[in-house]
């Protein structure tokens, strides 16, 4: 129980740090989606350069590794975000896709062999959809700042994060540094 008190701890600490070494236009802002998940929101592009410019600037998996890297993290601020509310929500149908990566047994019936599942056969995949919800609104904003609020006694100085441009965002695995979600915001319409 210590142990994952300590990694709560850390985690939670890590809750509106800027990554000022890095980034020192402030372009990056990272928040834990919750104190008790290992996911993270990341927000590129809502000051300074846009997020096109920044995918221009070849935007890779290690470029991303890095301006998240813990030892980046400014901890001496309290920073208070300002966000456009938004709702995205997407539906993918993925059977051709999958085909074109070499899965076209799965989706046969005479050929597809899910044994594993049943132990019988006979199983096939009639089809594989993907749906993809992402939604900041008031309630997201109010928890992060009462969490916030909570570790502000040792904060040195208060900066302002605002995204007032389109930007992108990715919600990653923080352990595994895996992107579940990248999303791009454009529009508040």
């Amino acid at each position: 129980l210590g142990k994952l008190t300590t990694s709560n701890t850390a985690f939670a600490l890590e809750l509106f740090r800027t990554l000022s070494q890095a980034n020192s236009a402030g372009n990056i802002f990272v928040s834990p989606l919750s104190i008790s998940s290992a996911l993270a929101m990341v927000y590129l592009g809502a000051k300074g350069d846009t997020a096109a410019q920044m995918l221009e600037k070849e935007l890779t998996q290690e470029r991303l590794n890095e301006w998240t890297d813990r030892k980046n993290m400014d901890v001496d601020s309290e920073v208070v975000v300002h966000l456009p509310k938004f709702k995205l929500e997407e539906d993918y149908e993925l059977n051709d896709p999958l085909a074109k990566l070499g899965m076209k047994n799965v989706f046969c019936a005479g050929s597809a062999d899910l044994s594993g599942m049943n132990g019988e056969g006979g199983l096939f995949l009639s089809t594989v959809a993907h749906k993809a919800f992402v939604e900041v609104n008031e309630e997201g904003t109010e928890a992060a700042a009462a969490t916030a609020g909570m570790v502000a006694f040792c904060m040195l100085r208060e900066e302002h994060f605002t995204a007032d441009h389109p930007f992108l965002f990715f919600i990653r695995h923080n352990k595994t540094k895996s992107i579940l979600f990248f999303g791009r915001f454009s529009s508040p319409q």
